[in-house]
């Protein structure tokens, strides 16, 4: 899945084919929260490498059923969720993604998103 929703500069973002590969886990999240956004900025660009600064941000309005053993199927709360800015840093080949690191940040990723969800992650065995 790719997200084409991003925000920011359009022309640092076409440099880096535009796209953004959004990690499985995720994948459910995007389908419950339906505005899910992957907000980008501060593009710099510097030969095969540029780095931005980004947030997710999305409203829960779809039943959330991630592929964890244990984990329920939650249905939509309506609630809004916006996880902390990190910095990204893209690595280019021939002007396509070849490399996408984004810095860990507390209360960021899946977890992140369930948190502000006041939904609890399963233990794991």
């Amino acid at each position: 899945m790719f997200v084409t929703g991003i925000i920011g500069d359009r022309r640092a973002c076409a440099r880096a084919g535009g796209k953004t590969r959004i990690p499985r886990p995720a994948n459910p999240l995007v389908k419950a929260l339906p505005d899910w956004k992957f907000n980008a900025t501060d593009f710099k660009h510097n030969g095969e490498q540029m780095t931005a600064r980004f947030q997710i941000t999305g409203t829960h309005t779809g039943e959330i059923s991630l592929p964890m053993p244990g984990f329920p199927k939650v249905p939509a709360s309506g609630k809004h969720v916006s996880l902390q800015k990190k910095s990204i840093t893209i690595s280019l080949n021939n002007g396509k993604i070849s490399r996408l690191e984004a810095a860990k940040v507390p209360g960021g990723g899946v977890a992140g998103v369930l948190t502000q969800l006041d939904i609890p992650m399963p233990q794991m065995a």
